[in-house]
């Protein structure tokens, strides 16, 4: 509900309503104003100290000359302040104002490469003989190149086929063309022929740490442009459940809405770092509601698959038919495992270079070419560097005992 804003004419309470001709006695001299007597406090004993006024002006001017101080080392401390650099490089007292400004920088810098993307699908005509779309969907991007190439979630542009990008600043959508898709890892690739406002830079995705400070941009709920939300980096190699196979997402706690798919999680450089994708919801088991709870794809892999969709259109993903669960010491103490880390297989697809590797339910993989499989390494992500035809060996542990078994990946095959 709207507070009620007071009539502007109304008087103030506890004072005195204004005389019916107040107005007409306006330019009777006024009386004169009531002054209080002087104060004179009470003669006091002086001491030997320093004297309270003195006291209380060297504090106001230590306060001062330390924030004034801290003001001008911010803005002589490095343009981007971050978890990496370390605690001796920056001016003592000044670390948040530093980040602060560094998170303006950082949200000017990539706001105008942020777009805002409207997906539809068809037109039906109405009794007017105007159309309108059967289907909507609304959701962020970001432009990463001069030529105008947008890269945002493929959910966002999955059941459109017409698309539109509406700029930071601008007041008028313009047309776009879809380049490619890769529904697996969630990402799509459109392009616009227009003269673009900005270019955001990438950065690296395999140095972050939890707790480093980052920003969401994006298209909040699709009416509100460039929102931009402050958090942290909660934790790292996230996997998202259900019927998803990333297994390798940023998890945050700077608030994502409907939206905000495709728009960009940058670091205080104001370079992204992820592309934020999902939120959680509610728990299944206890029905509590998450909070804070937000996962963007890590920049590392969006670039590598922006760069295929720009070369072929689409993404080869390597296939190996298998089903798994990442192993963690929770999973170790549930299922009884005697090791910590691997990829635990649930089921084997008939026919997949997995079933003709001899590969079973209730095996564990515990390393890829010799490359250990944890939290860290997951098998989706290892998997990824390969291409259809690329053999590896696998280090397979059953029944207690170590062996080795190759694999020859396949092409993963069209989703139905």
């Amino acid at each position: 509900m709207l507070r009620k804003v007071p009539d502007p004419q109304t008087p103030a309470p506890e004072l005195p309503p204004p005389s019916p001709d107040s107005r007409a006695q306006a330019a009777d001299p006024l009386p004169e104003p009531w002054t209080p007597p002087a104060y004179v406090p009470t003669p006091q004993a002086r001491s030997g100290g320093v004297g309270l006024g003195v006291v209380v002006l060297l504090l106001v001017a230590a306060i001062v000359a330390g924030s004034l101080a801290g003001y001008i080392a911010g803005g002589r401390a490095p343009h981007v302040i971050s978890g990496l650099v370390a605690s001796n490089d920056l001016p003592k007292g000044n670390v948040t104002v530093a980040e602060s400004l560094a998170m303006i920088d950082a949200a000017k810098k990539v706001e105008p490469a942020t777009v805002t993307i409207t997906a539809t699908q068809g037109a039906a005509a109405g009794p007017s003989g105007s159309s309108s779309p059967t289907s909507e969907a609304l959701g962020t991007g970001i432009i990463f190149d001069s030529d105008g190439h947008i890269l945002t979630n493929d959910h966002v542009v999955a059941s459109g086929d017409t698309f539109t990008v509406l700029f930071a600043a601008g007041k008028t959508q313009v047309k776009a063309k879809l380049t490619g898709r890769d529904p697996l890892d969630d990402l799509a690739v459109l392009k616009v022929d227009d003269k673009v406002p900005g270019v955001a830079e990438f950065g690296s995705s395999s140095d972050l740490q939890p707790g480093q400070a980052v920003l969401a941009i994006g298209s909040a709920l699709g009416d509100f442009r460039n929102t931009v939300t402050g958090g942290v980096i909660s934790a790292l190699h996230r996997t998202l459940g259900g019927s998803s196979e990333m297994d390798d997402m940023l998890q945050t706690d700077a608030a994502i809405n409907h939206g905000n798919s495709g728009g960009p999680l940058v670091n205080l450089s104001g370079q992204v770092i992820g592309v934020n994708t999902a939120i959680a919801g509610t728990d299944p088991g206890s029905g509590d509601v998450a909070q804070g709870i937000g996962f963007a794809i890590p920049s590392n892999r969006a670039r590598d698959i922006a760069v295929q969709i720009l070369a072929h259109g689409s993404v080869q993903h390597p296939f190996i038919g298998i089903t798994y669960r990442a192993i963690d010491s929770q999973l170790q103490a549930s299922q009884n495992l005697s090791v910590d880390h691997g990829a635990l297989v649930s089921k084997v697809t008939a026919g997949s270079p997995a079933d003709k590797a001899g590969i079973k339910q209730g095996d564990i993989i515990l390393a890829l070419d010799g490359q250990d499989i944890d939290l860290d390494n997951t098998l989706f992500s290892l998997l990824s560097k390969h291409i259809p035809g690329d053999k590896v060996k696998l280090t397979v542990l059953r029944a207690g005992k170590n062996s080795t078994v190759e694999v020859t990946l396949g092409q993963r095959p069209a989703s139905p």
